[in-house]
């Protein structure tokens, strides 16, 4: 049997309630030639079950389970492994593809020089009740890598996920990583690996693509990173994923602008707004950017929210005295 085009890449742990129409969402597809490729990480609410249904009915399912839960962005790559694809597109499994999804991106990464495709997605607890997210231009349309890394490394969730898009299998094998080069461990949550599997992509074409209609659906549901996974860990993972892509490609201001909006995160979550000016300029009150920026790798990770808090204490009280 010759190997599809496409592999749907769809890991999963404990999604019965939802894996039963991610599934179909797949197979629906107008275009024709792609696999299914299941990795289960051991559930043990039926899911497991319910996927072996599926692949007895469908011969474009692939169905893999692990012997032990290997955690999230392992179960990423385990999917990798087993596709046959020359092209590949995530899925999770409490999410959906809607029907043109493969039609409307496959024919964009049929040019050499397209990193990959992507889509507004649609948000919401039920496809009725989405909303669109994520419209990043005026119209379907080829853009230059630099400007998408330009706002990717500005704003971390553009475009949302790995599953707003469609990569060259051989991008997602070779740029996605759960452990940064710097020996910090992002894979027990995705928040991180996620960024850099888009920057690294792109900075190796010219172009990547936009398609300004919704082509997937993103479920919210308790949970879901989604819903809960913007504090703790995983916004940590953006911030050290962040860092360490700047220190490595980027300009010594482009990685200023990346700190400034770290900073201006922590006054927004401290109820103070501030412009990302303000916040560069607060940043260039409390310490030496120059020196910093220039530091090793990993010096930047010092700056941590904790260190961010303290500096502003010390700097209202500067302001106070004035």
């Amino acid at each position: 049997m010759s190997a599809p085009l496409v592999s749907i890449l769809v890991p999963t742990y404990n999604r019965r309630a939802f894996i039963g129409p991610c599934l179909e969402s797949a197979l629906a597809q107008t275009y024709q030639d792609f696999e299914v490729v299941i990795c289960d990480n051991v559930s043990d609410d039926g899911t497991w079950e319910l996927c072996q249904e599926f692949a007895s009915r469908d011969s474009r399912i692939k169905l893999f389970r692990n012997q032990a839960n290997i955690g999230p962005v392992a179960n990423w790559v385990r999917c990798q492994k087993e596709a046959r694809g020359v092209l590949g597109k995530y899925l999770f499994s409490d999410d959906l593809l809607f029907p043109a999804c493969l039609e409307k991106m496959v024919p964009f990464l049929s040019r050499s020089d397209v990193a990959f495709a992507f889509s507004v997605i649609e948000i919401g607890t039920t496809p009725e009740a989405a909303v669109p997210n994520w419209i990043w231009r005026k119209r379907t349309q080829r853009v230059s890598s630099s400007k998408f890394i330009r706002d990717m490394v500005r704003h971390w969730n553009l475009p949302g996920s790995p599953c707003a898009a469609l990569f060259r299998m051989t991008d997602l094998r070779e740029n996605l990583m759960g452990v940064l080069p710097t020996g910090e461990d992002l894979s027990s949550h995705g928040g991180g690996p996620d960024l850099l599997l888009f920057l690294l992509a792109a900075r190796k074409y010219p172009y990547v693509a936009f398609i300004r209609e919704p082509m997937v659906f993103f479920r919210l549901h308790p949970g879901s990173i989604t819903v809960d996974g913007m504090g703790g860990r995983v916004m940590e993972g953006y911030r050290r994923a962040s860092l360490w892509y700047s220190q490595k490609y980027l300009s010594l201001s482009e990685t200023e602008e990346i700190i400034a909006h770290i900073w201006m995160m922590e006054l927004k979550k401290s109820r103070k707004w501030v412009s990302p000016k303000a916040a560069l300029a607060v940043f260039k009150l409390s310490i030496n950017p120059m020196r910093a920026l220039r530091a090793v790798p990993g010096e930047m990770i010092r700056y941590t929210p904790t260190l961010v808090r303290k500096t502003l204490r010390r700097v209202e009280r500067l302001i106070m005295r004035r």
